[in-house]
Parts: structure tokens; C-alpha cells; sequence
């Protein structure tokens, strides 16, 4: 396991059009088991999930999105495919699908971007469009 800096930027559109972009960098962990690579990073409070845990495995034709403590979920992201899931929060449980678009990374020990486009479904309807770009470099304090 090695340290890395992860940046995560998440643009979100809604069916109108309107766009918000959040970016998040922090300090994580990299990891390689097989053929799946693991980052794995803390949330904060800009991101409303304080306390909780996100672990992104890259597989070579999937991406799963973990997350515990105060949030919980597992979500997987094939290009093409539909994937429902429970998000589980301390206000309550909202069951939710990812329709994938798009998914690339250039990922190679602890260096690289994943780029994955998707748009979120609330009880099978279109809720908004996301495109998340994940960046990671070795922390150069090692």
C-alpha cells in the first residue's frame, strides 16, 4: 500500500441543464491485489458525507464505489448497464440506479485518472447527469 493525493471532481447537470461542479483533494491509499486497483480516501464535510470511507476499485471493465461509516453503499459501473443499489444514510435509505455511459482510466501503480460519466436514477427516472474524474499521484512526502 502506498500514500497518494486524491483529486475528485464531480460535475452534476440536471435535466435542465444547470451544472455544479464540486472538487475534492485528499490525502488516500493506493493498493493492488490481482487485477483490481484500490484508492481509498476519507470523505469531509464538503462533500456531506464526514465520517465515512470510499473505496474505488478499478477492475479493467468495471469500477466499484464502496463507501462506509455514516454512509453506506456499493455501487458498480460498467459502461452500458444499469446498476440499483441502497444508499443508506442516518436520515434514511434511498434505493437508487446508475446507468453508465462512459468509464476510462489510465491508473498504473498509484498514478493515473479514472474518467466515468452516469446518470443517476430515483425510482427508475432520470434524477441528473454526473461525470466524475478521479486523479491520483504518489504523495511525494514518502
Amino acid at each position: 500500500m502506498k500514500s497518494v493525493i486524491i483529486t475528485v471532481r464531480t460535475l452534476q447537470r440536471d435535466p435542465e441543464g444547470h451544472e455544479e461542479t464540486i472538487e475534492l483533494t485528499t490525502p488516500g491509499t493506493y493498493e493492488q491485489r490481482d487485477d483490481v486497483q484500490v484508492l481509498r480516501y476519507a470523505e469531509s464535510r464538503l462533500t456531506n458525507m464526514e465520517g465515512t470511507t470510499t473505496a474505488i476499485e478499478v477492475q479493467p471493465d468495471v469500477l466499484v464505489l464502496t463507501r462506509t461509516g455514516t454512509v453506506m453503499q456499493q455501487q458498480e459501473f460498467r459502461p452500458g448497464k444499469t446498476h440499483r443499489s441502497l444508499y443508506r444514510t442516518p436520515f434514511g435509505n434511498l434505493a437508487l440506479g446508475m446507468y453508465t455511459h462512459h468509464l476510462s482510466h489510465d491508473l498504473a501503480d498509484g498514478n493515473g485518472t479514472i474518467s466515468l460519466g452516469y446518470d443517476v436514477l430515483i425510482d427508475g427516472v432520470r434524477s441528473h447527469y454526473n461525470e466524475l474524474t478521479i486523479s491520483s499521484r504518489e504523495d511525494g512526502r514518502n
